[in-house]
């Protein structure tokens, strides 16, 4: 049997935090990888909590408030304050890089500046660099930075900044004990331009906010998650091609026609609970979700075997080579782009954020 590998993962350039960009195919290509698992590894893989609205009093995963939806808000924050929250909050993250870099003390950092999958993703990532004896990339400020406060009082806000070639996105979320970084995600090229008003202010899209969206923020959120689960088979035509899509839903059955009678493989897809949206200049909305993905690979012949050349994967299992079972679990947040009902569009997946978190041979 030929050997196991997968997508490239690359550093976001002096920020610390991983972007994964899919890498080019080889067999069995990204069986764990692409495959593997889709940025953003279950509640199981012990990765902590998705956030809530906090102090805010706004629901879960960023809803909003009929009242809020209805009429006219007060905002919770100007985007003066957003700004200064969002430096004030990279200082925190650039202190537990720099305290990983230094002592592998990183960790005992990070829970200041960071809260649900966000949390959960850099956590994995710091061991994963100790398990492989690295060391994760020096983290600096950023500029260019754009806030997008929404007037809604939903306890949450979006920013971005340009990055290696695109842009990262942050949700900061109000937590008990202050504002924390709750997902981001990195994504090729430019952002769909969001929707700002008057006051340069942003309007929130509810999770379960359909009207004139041809899916709910939630439901693009499920969608993706049984898209994965099933490599794109009888999943209709809400996504448009992509890396994160058609191409990927192309490479697992490449490698699955390269592993017939020796392994089969499947998914199991969760979404996070936590979802957040924005509306945008066109109409759509531009959404922030997450999954836990598991894979599992089932030695089907007793003689195969697999090298396994993904270093994240062989530093989890601790071996190179698969001679039995194989379990494999991570994280990843997504941001999509929801087309309105009426342009008769397609949902874009634009980028992600992916770490594996757990991989056990068996």
């Amino acid at each position: 049997m030929d050997s196991v590998s997968s997508r490239t993962t690359v550093e976001f350039l002096g920020d610390g935090r991983a972007a994964s960009r899919p890498a080019a195919r080889r067999t069995p290509a990204r069986l764990l990888a692409l495959a593997v698992a889709g940025l953003l590894a279950a509640s199981a893989a012990a990765c902590g909590t998705e956030a809530t609205g906090g102090s805010s009093g706004a629901p879960a995963g960023g809803a909003v408030p009929a009242a809020a939806a209805s009429a006219p808000a007060h905002p919770s924050l100007t985007p003066e304050q957003a700004r200064r929250i969002f430096n004030e909050n990279r200082e925190l993250q650039i202190r537990a890089n720099r305290a990983e870099r230094a002592d592998r003390t990183g960790d005992r950092l990070l829970p200041a500046a960071e809260t649900g999958l966000a949390l959960a993703l850099d956590r994995a990532r710091f061991r994963l660099h100790r398990l492989r004896g690295t060391r994760p990339s020096p983290m600096r400020p950023v500029s260019n930075v754009r806030v997008y406060v929404p007037r809604q009082p939903v306890g949450w806000f979006a920013a971005s900044y340009p990055l290696a070639d695109g842009h990262a996105t942050v949700i900061l979320t109000r937590t008990s004990d202050g504002w924390k970084m709750s997902t981001s995600a990195w994504s090729e090229g430019d952002l769909p331009k969001i929707a700002l008003d008057g006051d340069g202010y942003a309007t929130a899209v509810g999770p379960d906010q359909v009207e004139d969206l041809r899916v709910s923020p939630r439901q693009v959120a499920a969608a993706y998650a049984r898209y994965r689960k099933s490599a794109g088979e009888g999943q209709g035509d809400l996504f448009a091609d992509g890396p994160h899509t058609s191409r990927f839903s192309a490479d697992v059955q490449a490698d699955r026609a390269d592993l017939a009678g020796w392994f089969s493989d499947e998914f199991a897809d969760t979404p996070a609970k936590a979802v957040y949206a924005l509306r945008t200049a066109d109409g759509g909305a531009l959404t922030w979700h997450g999954l836990t993905e598991v894979q599992t690979l089932t030695r089907l012949d007793s003689l195969a075997q697999l090298q396994i050349k993904d270093p994240d994967i062989a530093a989890l299992t601790g071996t190179r080579r698969l001679a039995g079972d194989l379990k494999v679990t991570a994280r990843a947040a997504y941001l999509t782009h929801i087309p309105t009902a009426s342009s008769g569009g397609q949902a874009k997946v634009l980028g992600e954020f992916f770490v594996y978190t757990n991989a056990r041979v068996r």
